[in-house]
């Protein structure tokens, strides 16, 4: 009887310290999710602010390349002139 005493004790006593080192090993994955949880949501912040940005700028080009077709058209419609060696105005086709 006094060896199963000392059985359940010492069972008792490992079953204690490996319960201390699954709370140990829980709190630190707790800490080290909610690390990596910050870290993914400032991951997502700025890709939102690169997303935004690279929109904007292909924006801006769009508008640019279309404002360059523009004014390249408008210079084929416009009429040019030459000056002569008298002077004179002379249409250039």
């Amino acid at each position: 009887m006094e060896g199963t005493v000392q059985e359940s004790n010492r069972q008792l006593k490992m079953l204690e310290k490996e319960l201390r080192e699954k709370e140990d090993e829980l709190l630190e994955l707790r800490l080290e999710n909610d690390r990596l949880s910050k870290e993914v949501n400032e991951v997502q912040t700025d890709y939102r602010v690169v997303n935004d940005d690279y929109k904007a700028l292909i924006q801006i080009m769009d508008r640019a390349r279309r404002l360059a077709f523009l004014s390249e058209e408008e210079e084929e419609l416009k009429t040019r002139f030459k000056m002569d060696a008298n002077g004179n105005l002379e249409r250039i086709e």
